[in-house]
This record gives C-alpha cells, sequence and structure tokens, in this order.
C-alpha cells in the first residue's frame, strides 16, 4: 500500500492542521463582520467563505465515514483493549484504548492490516500508563491523542510523523522524556509546552531549529537518531555541516567548550543562557551570528583567530561582559553588537572594513575626546577623529560613515571628505548643525533623516547629489541649491512640521544658484526642471505669503506645502496635473487663491476665491487641498460654497461669531456665486439659497447698510427679493430710517406692481 498517501480525516474529525485552518478562515470572517467598515458585499463574501468551509468539512467528514467499517475491539494478552475501524479495508485506524498496563505498546498490525492513524483522544486519560511505544509506520496522529495520562513519563512517537503538535501531551504534568516524530523537519518551542522534559531525542529527519528554543526548556540529555544525515551532538550542543557549524546550546551548563574545527557560531546559539558565564571558542570561528551570544551570562570575549564577522546584536545585553578583546583580521561588526554589556574599552583592528549602528548603546563605552574608551588601530580602511566622527578611506576619498558620539550637538565634517554615506547621522538625537566641507560631492539616502534638532547644514558649492529623504523631518531652516548640484532626491527637504503636520514647517528659506541648470527658485519655491519638459514644485518655505507657481509647474512634489501656516495668496494652474501625498497640505487662512486655467470653462479663463475670514474657512481649505492629488476646481469650489453657507451665524443667542463676520460679506459672496454657479453642486446651491432667502430682511438691511443696490438687483434677478417679500424689506427698511435705499425698493416695487399712481407709502 502507498504509504505517502493522502488519508481521510481521523474519527470523523479533522486533523490538526485542517481544523487550524478551518479556524482561521472562521476567525478572519468573524472580525470582518465586527468591522464596522466593512461593506454589506464584503460582509456577504465572508458568510459565503464560512459556508463553504463548513460545507468541505461537511463532505470529508461524509466521506470517512463512509470509508470506514463498523467499530471493532479486540483484547491483547495483556489485558489491554483497542478499539479501532478499518478505512476502505486498507488500513487501521486505532479510535480507544482501556489499559491498566505501565507500558502500552501501540500494535503495528491489527487484523493483519497495518495501524496507521490514531485518531482524536485515542490514547487519553489512561491513569496507569507511565510509558507509551508508537509504532514507527503510523502517519497520522489526531488532536489530543495521549491527553491527560496524568502519569506518562515517556512517549516515544513514530519514525514516519513529520509534525508534532502540543495537543498530543496535553494534561500529560510529568512527562520527562520525549522522543520526536522521526520525519519532523523543524523544531520549536511547542515542544516544552507540555512537561518537563529533561530527555529528548531527536529522530532522522530533523534538520532545522527556532533560534534560541532550546533556552525555554530544561533538557539534562540529548540524543539524535543515528540514521540523521543532517546534524549532530557532542550531549549538550547540536552540530551540522559535519560539525562546522554551531547550531544550538541544547543543555544548560555554566562553561562550555566549542571542539576545535567548528567555524560558524549560528543565530542564538547560546542566547538566553544566563547561567552561562564562559564559552572557550577555537581559533577555526570564522562568524558570530546575529544574537549568538544575546542575553547570556557571558563575562569576557576573546576573539578567536580566525574571526571575521561579529553579527548583529551578537552579545546584546550581555549584562556581565565587562572585557572583549579584538583581534587582527576582523572584518565586520553589525548592529548593535555590544549594547547593553557593561564594557569601558574596545580597541578594534585595522582590518575592521564595517561597523553597525550603535555598536554599544547602553554601555560605559566613550567615541570622543583623547580619553575615548573605543578606537581603531590606523593605516585601516577605517578611521575615528576625536570627535566621534567614523569615516572609511577610498581611493576617490574619505567618506563619512556616522557620528558614533550621541551626545554631539556641533559637528564639522573634516576637509577630503567625499561623500556622507547613507543614514549616516540619521535619528541623532542632539545635533544642531553640521558644517559641510567644500569638495563634499554626494549625500546619501537618508543621511540625516529624523535628525529633529538639525537646523543647519548649508550645502558646500561642489554638491552634485543629494539623496532620497536625506534631510527628510528635520528642523532645517534654509536651504541653498549650489551650482553643480543635479540631482535632488525624493522628499530629501521636507522638515518635520511638513512631513507631520504637528508643527510649522521650519524650512523658511529656499534659494538655488541661478547658473544651476536644472533648479531654479521663485516667489519662496524651490522648482525642479523635469528631463521631458515642464518643472515640480519640490518645497515651499514657509516664510513667503504671496506664491506664484510658475507656468511651467506641472507637479508639486508630495509634502511640497505640507503643514504651511504663513501662506496668504497663492496662484496656480490647473497645468498642474499631479500633487504628491499633502503636496498642497495648507494649515494657514489663504485669503485669495486665484487659479489660471489651461482652456476656458464656462467663459472663464481663471477663478478667483475670496475665503471668508472665518473659522470655518480653514478647515474649507484642508478639505479642498489636503487629499488632492492634482489642480481639482470641483472640489476647490465646492468647499469654497461650503465655506461661504457656514461663514455667519443668524441666531443671535447661540452666536459665537466675531463682530466682524458681517452678513453683508457673506451675502455678496452667495449672491456672486449663486448668479454665476460655476461648478456648484445642488447640495451648496441649496444651502446657499437658504441662507439669502430665511434670513431675507437681515441681509437686505446689511446690503442697505453699505448701500449696495447693485446686490439688491443681484437678488431680484435671482428672484429671491419678489412679490412675495419685497413689502415686508419694504418695512424693515423704512425701521432703519434710510430714505435712499427705501425709496430704491419702492421704484422697484412700483416697477413690480405696474403702478403708475403716486406711492402713498413714500
Amino acid at each position: 500500500m502507498g504509504w505517502g498517501r493522502e488519508m481521510p480525516v481521523a474519527n470523523g474529525g479533522l486533523d490538526a492542521d485542517e481544523n487550524e485552518e478551518f479556524a482561521r478562515i472562521k476567525e478572519v470572517a468573524v472580525m470582518a463582520l465586527s468591522d464596522g467598515h466593512y461593506t454589506v458585499e464584503q460582509m456577504e463574501q465572508m458568510e459565503e467563505v464560512i459556508a463553504s468551509s463548513q460545507e468541505e468539512r461537511d463532505r470529508l467528514i461524509r466521506e470517512d465515514e463512509a470509508a470506514c467499517s463498523e467499530e471493532r475491539a479486540f483484547m491483547t494478552d495483556g489485558g489491554t483493549l483497542w478499539e479501532y475501524v478499518t478505512v476502505r479495508d486498507e488500513y487501521v485506524r486505532i479510535i480507544g484504548c482501556k489499559t491498566d498496563d505501565e507500558v502500552l505498546e501501540i500494535p503495528a498490525f491489527v487484523e493483519e492490516k497495518p495501524v496507521a492513524e490514531l485518531a482524536v483522544d485515542a490514547c487519553s486519560y489512561l491513569d496507569s500508563v507511565r510509558e507509551i511505544i508508537c509504532s514507527p509506520q503510523i502517519e497520522k496522529i489526531g488532536n489530543c491523542a495521549f491527553r491527560s495520562c496524568k502519569n506518562l513519563q515517556r512517549l516515544v512517537l513514530p519514525r514516519n510523523v513529520d509534525t508534532y503538535d502540543s495537543s498530543w501531551v496535553r494534561g500529560c504534568r510529568r512527562l520527562t522524556e520525549l522522543a520526536l516524530p522521526g520525519m519532523l523537519r523543524r523544531l520549536a518551542p511547542s515542544i516544552f509546552d507540555e512537561g518537563d522534559i529533561r530527555t529528548l531525542t531527536i529522530g532522522p529527519g530533523t534538520y532545522d531549529f527556532i533560534p534560541g528554543m532550546f533556552a525555554q526548556g530544561n533538557v539534562e540529555h540529548l540524543y539524535i537518531d543515528d540514521d540523521n544525515l543532517h546534524i549532530t551532538t557532542d550531549g549538550k550542543a547540536i552540530f551540522a555541516h559535519e560539525g562546522t557549524h554551531l547550531r544550538v546550546l541544547a543543555l544548560s551548563c555554566e562553561r562550555y567548550a566549542v571542539p576545535d574545527g567548528c567555524e560558524v557560531i549560528e543565530k542564538k546559539a547560546f542566547a538566553n543562557r544566563a547561567e552561562l558565564f564562559a564559552v572557550d571558542l577555537p581559533g577555526t570561528i570564522t562568524t558570530i551570528e546575529d544574537y549568538a551570544f544575546s542575553y547570556s551570562g557571558l563575562e569576557t570575549f576573546v576573539a578567536p583567530r580566525d574571526l571575521r564577522t561579529i553579527g548583529e546584536r551578537a552579545f546584546f545585553r550581555c549584562r556581565r561582559l565587562t572585557q572583549v578583546t579584538l583581534d587582527e583580521g576582523l572584518v565586520f561588526i553589525g548592529d548593535d553588537a555590544f549594547t547593553g554589556t557593561d564594557i569601558e574599552t574596545l580597541r578594534a583592528p585595522a582590518t575592521l572594513e564595517t561597523l553597525g549602528n550603535s555598536i554599544a548603546a547602553d554601555t560605559k563605552l566613550t567615541f570622543s575626546g583623547d580619553d575615548a574608551g573605543f578606537s581603531i588601530a590606523p593605516s585601516g580602511i577605517l578611521e575615528i577623529d576625536r570627535e566621534g566622527g567614523l569615516y572609511r578611506n577610498t581611493p576617490e576619498g574619505k567618506h563619512y560613515v556616522r557620528l558614533l558620539d550621541d551626545k554631539v550637538t556641533e559637528y564639522a565634517v573634516q576637509p577630503g571628505t567625499v561623500e556622507i554615506e547613507a543614514h549616516a547621522f540619521s535619528h541623532h538625537a542632539h545635533i544642531a548643525k553640521v558644517v559641510l566641507p567644500e569638495g563634499l560631492l554626494r549625500i546619501g539616502d537618508g543621511a540625516f533623516r529624523d535628525c529633529r534638532e538639525l537646523a543647519i547644514a548649508d550645502f558646500p558649492s561642489t554638491l552634485e547629489d543629494v539623496g532620497d529623504e536625506a534631510f527628510l523631518d528635520t528642523s532645517l531652516s534654509r536651504v541653498f541649491i549650489p551650482r553643480g548640484l543635479k540631482r535632488l532626491g525624493n522628499i530629501a527637504l521636507i522638515t518635520h512640521g511638513a512631513h507631520n503636520g504637528d508643527g510649522a514647517p521650519s524650512l523658511t528659506s529656499v534659494g538655488a544658484d541661478g547658473e544651476n541648470e536644472r533648479f531654479y527658485s521663485v516667489c519662496g519655491l524651490l522648482v525642479e526642471r523635469h528631463d521631458e519638459g515642464g518643472s515640480h514644485v519640490v518645497v515651499y518655505a514657509d516664510g513667503t505669503e504671496s506664491v506664484r507657481v510658475p507656468e511651467d509647474v506641472t507637479v508639486i512634489d508630495p509634502y511640497a506645502f505640507g503643514g504651511a501656516r504663513h501662506l496668504r495668496e497663492l496662484y496656480l494652474s490647473d497645468r498642474v496635473r499631479r500633487v504628491g501625498m499633502r503636496g498642497l497640505s495648507l494649515d494657514c487662512f489663504v485669503e485669495h487663491l486665484h487659479i489660471d486655467l489651461d482652456e476656458p470653462h464656462e467663459g472663464h479663463a481663471s477663478f478667483d476665491f475670496y475665503f471668508p475670514d472665518a473659522p470655518r474657512s480653514v478647515h474649507e481649505i484642508q478639505l479642498a487641498f489636503n487629499l488632492s492629488s492634482s489642480v481639482d476646481l470641483a472640489r476647490i469650489f465646492k468647499h469654497y460654497d461650503s465655506a461661504i453657507a457656514n461663514m455667519h451665524e443668524f441666531d443671535k443667542k447661540a452666536s459665537t461669531a466675531r463682530d466682524d463676520f458681517d452678513v453683508y460679506g457673506q451675502a455678496k459672496l452667495a449672491i456672486e456665486r449663486l448668479a454665476d454657479p460655476v461648478l456648484m453642486s445642488s447640495t451648496n446651491k441649496i444651502m446657499l439659497t437658504q441662507v439669502l432667502t430665511k434670513n431675507l430682511e437681515e441681509v437686505c438691511e446689511a446690503i442697505a447698510r453699505h448701500d449696495d443696490r447693485s446686490l439688491i438687483d443681484e437678488l431680484i434677478e435671482l428672484d429671491m427679493l419678489n412679490k412675495d417679500n419685497l413689502l415686508g424689506v419694504i418695512d424693515h427698511i423704512g425701521k432703519l430710517q434710510d430714505a435712499a435705499m427705501t425709496g430704491y425698493l419702492l421704484e422697484i416695487k412700483r416697477r413690480m406692481f405696474q403702478h403708475g399712481a403716486v406711492d402713498f407709502d413714500l
């Protein structure tokens, strides 16, 4: 028979993987159904997924029931009762067991058929059993197969199984010896979920481990099947590649000697071993991988003769580590390699080529001054100056790598430096001023990113290239583009306020050398010419109140106007086809907005917007621009009309508006819009009409006080002032003793009612 085949689910239920998959689908569906943001259609789709999954589950159960024989049982000579079914008359599935024996050996054959499965709870709740031995050819074990065998101490799992489920031994608290499934490829910490495993046997198919997992157990005796071709053990540690790679220290100990010939200490091999205070390393070790000794109790470290690489966080939080000796030949030290240790000195050899970020944060190690605890031997690729600046020597010139001292507030990059490498100053908490030398050619990606205090870093005239996000989230106050700059990376000059919107943009001055062929500055804008023609606005300096975007601009870059606080007048064109994320994010009251049109619209070559000076206007301006991906006239008109409609509060008792939010100003803007309702939505038309008609007498009173007869004529033209309400308005205006406006309204009345005689209302 074919042992590699797919077999029906055990005992009319699903196996662990299938149960987990159905549970996951159901959980996702329930989450979706409970989220108010999901549409009805999405909810219906998720319900269909649940229903479909349940149908599939039911189908498998029905097929399995049809394939199984009736339940049967047999008694061994020792008195153990085995309950089982045959499946398709090919193999046996054990579904239950009753015994008083201490040692339970699961049979290999029943009715001359192989036992291939253990069903859910097949051998559970057996109080007398202290040892269970599975026959090798069992291929599938159901959930909780050995559950709550409260005296079980030793379990030997089948050679042909390739998974491990801790539910098998749930509640087996006295389990101390475990022989894992033979074909289990990767070990996980779940093998220590139940019991207190002291003796562990690993099968022939295992070759991988979750890093650091053995630190979660209490293994005292370790065995690996002789047929395992992937890993070996010396009884304490596990090795791979014929002993050249130490995978993990599996047993707890205070001191361990790595065998000679080992070359690599793998990731987390000794991690979390707080009791381990000493490791003797042979000279053959070339690589210590990431986290190899992290959180261990190591007290000293002497680099082996052949060591070339110390990985990221290799000795992270080794709190008792006080002495580190590095030897010639070391090439690489990773990020945070010695962070959180107790070292005070670290002398790197001249062979060092790469030094990671924050290699010794949260230590007593110092990087600047004549008595600095960190140093690099001279005449190498890397060098460090007395201020804690790290440099790389190249045939082209010096590359600035990183500022190692995290307390420095001002730093001058050394003359002869041609490049600031990527992320060189990034996330430095205190640096406020950096002097960049003449001769500098390049600033790398993210070089100063998130240096919140950095206000000054003037570009030298030799600069040619600034990388992506180079000054993102800084407090840069001024920028001048030199003649030779050829490239400015994406959002390279976007300061913290412009990016995050929780403060005013710090950049208040931008300029460009007039001879630069790519960049120019105008009206507080830095503009870059496209290779294919046209230009794009790179950034706005938030110190210029009136801005005219040049006619050749077709793109506004992301965050270019981000969080602008001082802009009062803006001239734009709908030739701007694309606006990047928050490219026009304005956080101020723009008094005048002018939009030029590439093509006339309803007889207009341009539009002027004078948002009312009211609290609602700033909000409407933000809605009009902050999320726009283009110069969207319809969107601007929508929020302009909304600002007008909400400008004044007519309810005097509830009004909190300032006195200068006059009715006349609102009426004038509303009448102008209704007289020329370009791109006006039906909703806004109704709102503006109601503002005027519901408060007509107050509106006309405000117009009278300004003696604006043209607005009265517009109200008549719009049929808001008509025969039905004119008499009431005349009576209201007459109380003001405004003879001129009253007379004008009476003349209108005469025309409306076709009176030819003397009007005695005069």
